[in-house]
């Protein structure tokens, strides 16, 4: 009666229905972990069919976040965790409860759970959770529960950190430890995220061609990032084979950063873009910050100080 399927590395359903052939696609990879969920879709189809009733799927909510991370497994890792970490605390509240059985008012009482969190902490919940229950609603577990959408508040301010602060700081870590040093010296040539600089190769860096190329987990693509003369002639200082860094952690790094300088790591890309902001359009920075859309980029332009337009290089 009903049968399942793999195309294009996804399980799909499929079952007659009016004579005719109807096939979905069930959201899972097609791996052998996720054949025995989507084994369940087909018994659970059969019976619906048997029954004549628009049956919802029976399943325990542990198993419908597994299936859902199997999901987003092309998103960037720290994404991945986000929604694990977010969803595990959902899950610690209700109990693993058949997810037939979650209500609106189950929402409520686990918003009101999150009150000793920050808004934009709770916001984040929110979203992450607002997003598994698209899933869920569209791979037919459940039916009449929604989640509303997150507040949107005022932007955060971008803080941008004077040149005589990053001379502080880069001395700093020099004195102490010199790859710690040529770490945060890149983030403040290049912009780059803090797991882009720490996962780079020497591979990744084309000298001849003078481009860094950085893979984007989020979006599935290759990113390239200009190798102009100042960067260029950093990376030369130290050029070798492997990992451009041997450390695989920056947790120690950051700690500092927030105790001695009050900074993020977040703060030096911002501080980057702001200040690139000056020299170039909105198009062509957008592309050094391998932003997806543009008005990610926009935000940077409130800082430049009109006055210093002129200064363009």
């Amino acid at each position: 009666m009903a049968s399942i399927y793999a195309k294009q590395g996804v399980w799909y359903l499929s079952w007659s229905e009016a004579g005719k052939r109807v096939a979905k696609s069930l959201q899972l990879k097609s791996t052998r972990q996720n054949k025995k969920f989507a084994e369940q879709y087909k018994i659970d189809k059969e019976r619906e069919l048997l029954q004549g009733s628009s049956r919802i799927f029976n399943i325990r909510l542990s198993e419908a976040i597994k299936m859902f991370l199997s999901t987003k497994r092309t998103k960037e890792k720290n994404t991945i965790s986000r929604y694990g970490r977010s969803l595990q605390i959902f899950l610690n509240f209700l109990g693993d409860v058949n997810v037939t059985q979650i209500s609106n008012n189950d929402l409520i009482s686990y918003e009101l759970e999150l009150k000793d969190y920050s808004i934009h902490t709770v916001e984040s919940y929110i979203r992450d959770l607002r997003i598994f229950f698209s899933f869920l609603r569209a791979s037919n577990l459940i039916s009449n529960v929604t989640v509303r959408k997150e507040k949107r508040y005022s932007q955060k301010h971008i803080q941008v950190i004077p040149d005589d602060k990053i001379i502080e700081v880069l001395n700093y870590f020099e004195s102490r430890n010199i790859e710690h040093y040529r770490y945060l010296k890149l983030l403040c040539l290049t912009g780059f995220r803090k797991g882009e600089a720490l996962n780079l190769t020497w591979k990744d860096i084309d000298f001849n061609e003078q481009i860094i190329r950085l893979w984007n987990e989020k979006d599935n693509r290759e990113d390239v990032f200009p190798l102009y003369p100042e960067l260029l002639q950093f990376l030369g200082q130290f050029k070798s084979d492997g990992r451009v860094f041997s450390f695989v952690g920056s947790n120690h790094i950051a700690k500092i950063l927030r105790k001695q300088f009050g900074l993020r790591f977040k703060d030096f890309r911002s501080t980057f873009a702001t200040n690139k902001a000056k020299e170039f359009r909105t198009f062509e920075l957008k592309e050094l910050l391998r932003h997806k859309k543009v008005t990610t980029t926009e935000k940077y332009y409130v800082n430049v100080d009109v006055r210093k337009l002129r200064d363009r290089l």
